[in-house]
């Protein structure tokens, strides 16, 4: 218990401490509490329980609900109008705004608002529209134009030559059209009136062979003859696909062609045998056919003048076979379905096969054909006959699979067959 009572502040928030109750001597406590004093409000009476609320309005500054503004009732929002406060409308005219309240002077001649006033070039001290000025026909001070002196009481004559430019026309037999030059940011150009005459030739931009319709000095199609009392030299080839005409001569280091890859024949290139259908002769001085029998052709052997008869072709090949190890080869009794040959080394005779008897006997290749597939459901299965199991899957939960297989083929006499069995 508290021996006095004060009033305290702790961390800035303060306390307001009142008694609550009393104890005498005897111990006997007294509750000091009021009950049903007049003297506070209950919060949930939302200060109804104010003994005075007009007294209570005033004493907090308040404003009654009764009070109004330009004559409307503070009960709710209120909207004051123009008319309300007698002011007038955004974008109306006032009535005073018709005419001046006092009349103003423009240049001279008195205006209120009233009505439109004109005003004349005296009132404003200025020369009449059209009219001519006495100091306009002469410069106060006289000024120079591209050098000539100009005062403006007569008229003068600028030249090219005043201005740093070139003359236009002029000159003997020219004409008076507009000339126009110009740079295109790489070449000097020209232009004619509206039509232009293209890029300058300069030191800066010299024409090329082509523009001048020469042949440059790096070579060429050249169009037409070319006629020359002296002579034509050439690093590299000369190529015409016309003639080539000389009263003198004309040489190549490397020949003279008649086209391309096609050299002519001199003393420096002399033709071949074959070059001139002829037979190429290696101690041979003729050739021929003895009587002119085509069957019984010759060479005349060149060291001893002696003819060597020799054997045509036909008749080589209709007596005799190339040898090699082998003596002879025929039919064995002129079967012809029973070739042989004799072994020189042994004398034995080795029969042969025939092309149709390999073909029909014997394999020349083997391959797989086209994939098929088959379910398994647990028994036993087998590939078709003539294929062989090329892959497959199986389900252990179901016991069903499927097996794929291919047959497999065999290529004998041009013909694809499936191995059987």
């Amino acid at each position: 218990m508290a021996p006095t009572l004060a009033n305290y502040v702790t961390n800035g928030v303060a306390h307001y401490v009142f008694a609550l109750a009393s104890v005498d001597a005897a111990g006997v406590i007294t509750d000091l509490r009021p009950k049903g004093s007049s003297q506070y409000l209950r919060k949930d009476q939302n200060l109804a329980d104010i003994a005075d609320p007009n007294l209570a309005l005033n004493t907090l500054n308040g404003v009654p609900k009764t009070r109004k503004v330009n004559n409307k009732d503070l009960s709710a929002d209120i909207t004051l109008t123009p008319d309300d406060v007698g002011a007038l409308p955004s974008g109306a005219t006032a009535v005073a705004a018709t005419k001046l309240a006092t009349p103003r002077k423009i240049a001279g001649v008195e205006f209120d608002g009233t009505k439109d006033i004109n005003l004349t070039p005296e009132n404003v001290g200025a020369l009449p529209s059209g009219g001519t000025a006495a100091a306009a026909t002469k410069l106060a001070t006289a000024r120079k134009i591209a050098g000539i002196a100009f005062d403006g009481t007569k008229d003068i004559a600028i030249t090219s030559g005043d201005v740093g430019a070139v003359q236009q026309g002029g000159g003997a037999g020219m004409s008076t059209n507009k000339v126009i030059l110009g740079w295109d940011g790489a070449k000097l150009c020209a232009q004619v009136d509206s039509t232009s005459m293209g890029a300058l030739y300069c030191e800066k931009n010299k024409p090329t062979a082509q523009d001048i319709g020469a042949l440059p000095l790096s070579g060429g199609d050249l169009k037409g003859s070319v006629t020359t009392t002296g002579e034509i030299s050439a690093k590299g080839d000369i190529h015409s696909d016309s003639n080539i005409h000389s009263f003198g001569t004309i040489q190549a280091a490397k020949g003279v062609y008649d086209s391309p890859g096609v050299r002519a024949y001199s003393s420096n290139n002399k033709p071949l045998p074959k070059d001139l259908g002829a037979i190429e002769r290696d101690g041979c001085s003729v050739a021929g056919f003895v009587g002119g029998n085509g069957s019984a052709p010759y060479m005349r052997y060149a060291a001893s003048d002696t003819v060597v008869e020799l054997a045509p072709r036909d008749w080589v090949n209709g007596n005799f076979i190339q040898r090699d190890g082998c003596r002879a080869a025929g039919f064995v009794g002129g079967n012809g379905a029973d070739p042989y040959m004799l072994y020189t080394a042994s004398n034995t005779v080795v029969q042969l096969a025939t092309r149709d008897l390999v073909n029909q006997n014997f394999l020349t290749s083997i391959s797989r054909g086209a994939q098929a597939s088959m379910v398994m459901d647990g028994q036993m299965v087998e590939a078709p006959s003539g294929c062989v199991l090329t892959g497959g899957n199986g389900n252990e939960g179901n016991m069903i699979g499927v097996a794929l297989y291919r047959p497999l083929q065999m290529r004998r006499n041009g013909v694809w067959l499936i191995i059987e069995g």
